[in-house]
């Protein structure tokens, strides 16, 4: 049985054992959704192993960063932490090497306050695969980002959502002859962020980050190019 199928059996209440029953036939992705419910459940030990083992050192297919980080962040036990930080060091493999200096903006206005972890979460993932990319965040201030090991160290870097520097003040502070810009901001704020980045074919403006837009950047460049394939 599956594990919806078992949930419906049960009427919508899953035990521990219940979840240790249905957990290896569930996909990578469902057991990061329902990392919560295990514990709620009461897990046991053995079942939560495995699922760690699962995630950290797994041969199946990995979550995109973007999925595992919401894991991260919504996830209050610390017994999952080591393997979320492990899978998610995997799952940088599956996000682009850009080439050239890229400037990545990352709006932490107060507009963005719901939205500031994803977009953080991004940023921090394609500086991480880039060594040549500038991570610069605005709102409170404009001023470079450290990147740190990880991504979650590199999110915890940022500054708390707040004040109104603009992407044209960080744009006009940060451009200095790089190849590409991206900015992470709110819709808002898209067609200011458009007409402030003027670099036809390496500008990308993202309002709703998420995992699709790692592999989206270099096939738009190349479309934009009229490169092979297209």
């Amino acid at each position: 049985m599956t594990w919806p199928q078992v949930a419906a059996w049960l009427d919508g209440a899953m035990t521990g054992k219940a979840w240790a029953a249905v957990a290896r036939s569930m996909s990578q992705s469902q057991r990061l959704a329902h990392l919560r419910d295990f514990d709620a459940a009461g897990l046991d030990s053995e079942a939560a192993d495995w699922v760690c083992a699962d995630l950290a050192e797994g041969t199946r297919t990995t979550a995109m960063p973007l999925e595992i980080m919401d894991a991260y962040r919504m996830v209050p036990s610390s017994r999952w932490s080591w393997a979320l930080e492990r899978a998610l060091e995997r799952a940088l493999a599956q996000v682009p090497v850009l080439r050239g200096r890229t400037l990545i903006l990352v709006d932490r206005g107060a507009s963005m306050a719901s939205q500031a972890d994803g977009g953080a979460a991004f940023a921090a993932a394609l500086a991480l695969r880039s060594p040549s990319a500038e991570l610069v965040e605005f709102g409170p201030r404009v001023a470079p980002v450290e990147v740190g090991r990880s991504v979650p160290e590199t999110v915890a870097a940022f500054s708390t959502p707040g004040g109104a520097q603009t992407v044209a003040q960080a744009v006009r502070e940060r451009m200095d002859g790089h190849d590409r810009v991206i900015v992470l901001t709110h819709p808002g704020a898209a067609a200011q962020a458009a007409e402030a980045v003027a670099m036809p074919g390496h500008e990308h403006v993202i309002t709703e980050p998420g995992d699709g837009w790692f592999a989206a950047i270099p096939v738009i460049e190349m479309a934009r190019a009229a490169t092979w394939p297209f």
